[in-house]
């Protein structure tokens, strides 16, 4: 069974980021009660907040948006209308989800397992098309910056598809492979715009643009 700490040994790259000084405590991925990966960015000074949560089998993905005050949490799951609050303290994150239909409560907690450490690029970014954005976070795994990308893809009802690409950015330039289909992930920054293409051993099979919509801050 694939892990994200197994993908990130396979793909131990040096990175030529430069660490900066840590943000707040709930930005970074955290490992859940139930094995899954929950990646975090908070704006602190607009009180937002995105999360991507990503089955510890790496078979599905939701997204959550919502609100942030200080080290607490308000998310809504965009799939399901589930809420989540959670408290941040240090490097444990607790709280509960709430059931929007049956109004039924589970307990959410997590660890902070992958500290963020940061890039000028990591938030979240919208491709022109509208309907798929990508969540850019930037990591220390094993005393390196790993740069993680999670394309989503968010469909009328809010269900979501996703892919998962580790890899590492030099200056403007990200390089990663999907953890699920093994394409090759290259994304080429200029302040908040970007444009990328996914390839194969053999050929580009798509290309995009992007515009950053949130920041880490």
């Amino acid at each position: 069974m694939k892990t994200l700490h197994s993908l990130f040994v396979a793909l131990m790259l040096f990175s030529a980021f430069s660490p900066v000084a840590l943000a707040a405590p709930a930005n970074g991925i955290w490992v859940t009660s139930t094995g899954d990966y929950f990646l975090l960015m908070t704006d602190s000074a607009k009180g937002q907040a995105v999360a991507v949560q990503v089955a510890s089998d790496l078979g599905a993905a939701s997204a959550y948006v919502g609100s942030v005050a200080g080290e607490t949490l308000a998310l809504k799951k965009l799939d399901q209308g589930s809420t989540l609050t959670a408290t941040a303290n240090g490097t444990t994150l607790s709280g509960s989800y709430v059931q929007s239909a049956s109004g039924a409560s589970d307990v959410f907690s997590a660890n902070l397992n992958y500290t963020y450490v940061g890039s000028i690029y990591d938030g979240a970014w919208q491709k022109t098309d509208g309907t798929a954005y990508l969540a850019y976070l930037t990591v220390m795994f094993q005393g390196k910056p790993v740069s993680m990308v999670v394309d989503l893809t968010v469909f009328p009802d809010n269900t979501v598809s996703y892919d998962l690409i580790i890899g590492e950015a030099a200056n403007n330039v990200f390089s990663g492979v999907s953890a699920l289909n093994g394409k090759v992930l290259r994304i080429t920054f200029s302040g908040t715009t970007a444009s990328g293409t996914y390839s194969t051993a053999t050929r580009q099979v798509a290309k995009f643009t992007a515009a950053q919509i949130f920041k880490i801050n």
